[in-house]
């Protein structure tokens, strides 16, 4: 109520986990700007709602702050529901940060972040298509299962670029069996020295069986690549 053209919304200043998104089965957040900051939420516009903060989250020794924007609750048909957001990481290093080789040619860098969720109620399957592109600073996250950290390791990463792609679904398969699966497929390009492109490949299913109420059966299998290339 502090807004009142906009009485839902809530108006917070701290620390915290901000907003953060995650694949449970493989303990892996692909968007997370979590820190010190401020930020309002919950500001209603049509089928969903607005947030925007920002958000203070270093990475080693550079002070990076974060502006977050994100659009949640928009319903393109029966089922589905999808969010949209960026966020623009801006990198301020000190005097002697700005002459070290560490921390030279890192800029400003952007993340753009389209999920789309889709429940069918026939069968209970719960599907997620997560589709993200970052530059510069952030890029490194396509290929590093990462949300949202600004690379100050890798080197010269001024012309980066990457993207990823997660399709991650969960399957009942009757009253006893059930399926959660992740796939995840990401590529950067010149986000590190002496790489030109890296390509990251990762499936992980686990199967469910419930043989009584308290005795089940789960059987965990996945695969990962990552592969990076260096011509020149």
């Amino acid at each position: 109520g502090l807004i009142e053209a906009s009485p839902e919304a809530v108006v917070w200043a701290g620390k915290r986990y901000y907003q953060r998104h995650d694949l449970h089965i493989i303990d892996s957040k692909y968007w997370n700007v979590s820190g010190a900051g401020a930020g309002v939420e919950n500001i209603k516009a049509g089928d969903g709602a607005f947030a925007v903060a920002w958000i203070r989250n270093d990475a080693d020794k550079l002070n990076v702050n974060y502006a977050d924007l994100r659009y949640a609750g928009l319903k393109p048909w029966e089922g589905a529901w999808a969010e949209v957001g960026i966020d623009y990481a801006i990198g301020n290093a000190t005097d002697a940060q700005d002459t070290a080789t560490t921390y030279e040619d890192f800029k400003n860098s952007v993340m753009l972040t389209a999920e789309l969720s889709q429940f069918f109620a026939s069968s209970g399957i719960n599907e997620k298509f997560v589709l993200q592109y970052a530059d510069k600073g952030l890029a490194h996250n396509m290929i590093d299962q990462g949300g949202g950290w600004y690379d100050v390791w890798s080197g010269d990463n001024s012309d980066a670029k990457g993207y990823r792609f997660i399709n991650n679904g969960d399957m009942p398969l009757g009253d006893k069996f059930y399926v959660n699966y992740v796939f995840t497929y990401g590529k950067a390009e010149k986000h590190a020295d002496w790489t030109d492109n890296t390509e990251l490949f990762s499936l992980v299913g686990r199967a469910h069986y419930q043989w009584t109420e308290i005795m089940k059966t789960v059987v965990e299998a996945g695969t990962f690549t990552k592969e990076s290339e260096y011509t020149s």
